[in-house]
């Protein structure tokens, strides 16, 4: 008797891992109006999620899937670097003004958010360095002698070992003493979409659960 259980259970292991050899592959969504998103999972185990809503704002994950009979469970690891670039002229649109003797670098997602805690670099024409971390509305102030000249400005986020993005400030922007600056990449900014995301496996297909709303399908294509 116990070698029949040991057999079962060896037959439904095989089984399990037949049908997980299946998962692998790329999933679009469905049935979400206005939302566009897609699961890659890799037959190497590591899986990308996105999502993007009414063509504009993007998010992204990364990590690890594994599969547990009928539900697919997605572990996010994604730590992306962000990539900083000065604001458009109409991003300057709703911007205030730098305060008088200081220097202002705006830290933003325009239409999303200011982006807190990220570590501010001042340099000067002649060298000097001041250094800041952005609060929680974005606006990152120094106060720099008078007769300074905004040079450029280093940026990364706080606590970040990677390297610093250097970005010079426009003449047009040293002589107001305000810049903006925003990343190309906003996944790396915002909060994490989730740690973990599990799914309903249906077929060829990859279900929402309640937490999701329940009513988006992935379907492999």
């Amino acid at each position: 008797m116990k070698r029949l259980f040991a057999l079962t259970a060896l037959l439904t292991s095989l089984a399990a891992t037949a049908d997980n050899s299946q998962l692998p592959g790329h999933y679009v969504l469905s049935g979400v109006p206005d939302v566009a998103s897609e699961v890659v999972l890799n037959a190497d185990g590591r899986f990308t999620w996105r999502i993007a809503a009414n063509g504009m704002f993007e998010q992204s994950a990364s990590g690890s899937w594994s599969a547990d009979g009928a539900h697919v469970t997605l572990t996010n690891t994604h730590q992306g670097v962000p990539r900083f670039r000065l604001f458009t002229e109409q991003e300057y649109r709703y911007v205030h003004p730098a305060q008088d003797g200081a220097w202002t670098a705006v830290l933003s997602l325009p239409s999303l958010g200011p982006i807190p805690d990220a570590e501010v670099q001042f340099v000067a024409a002649s060298g000097k360095t001041m250094s800041a971390v952005s609060p929680h509305n974005g606006y990152t102030v120094v106060k720099m002698p008078a007769g300074e000249q905004w040079r450029r400005v280093g940026l990364r986020m706080k606590g970040s070992t990677a390297p610093i993005q250097w970005l010079d400030v426009p003449s047009a922007q040293a002589a107001q003493r305000l810049a903006g600056f925003t990343v190309t990449n906003p996944d790396t900014v915002l909060p994490s979409p989730f740690d973990t995301l599990v799914l309903t496996r249906r077929g060829n297909e990859l279900l929402m659960g309640p937490e999701q709303g329940g009513k988006g399908v992935y379907r492999k294509q």
